[in-house]
């Protein structure tokens, strides 16, 4: 069973979206857990580099 139990739905502009995947593609998260983190405070930070 999962954990989560509620769907949201929302829109967003184009400016939004865009920015909502350069915060993903830049943390490594998924879209709903960035958000997620968003409305729980957490401050999202770039992804480690490799080296």
């Amino acid at each position: 069973m999962r954990v989560r139990t509620f769907h949201v739905n929302f829109f967003l502009d184009k400016n939004e979206l865009s920015h909502l995947e350069k915060i993903c593609k830049e943390s490594g998260l998924g879209k709903s857990e960035v958000i997620r983190n968003l409305i729980m405070g957490v401050e999202i930070k770039p992804r480690p580099t490799e080296e």
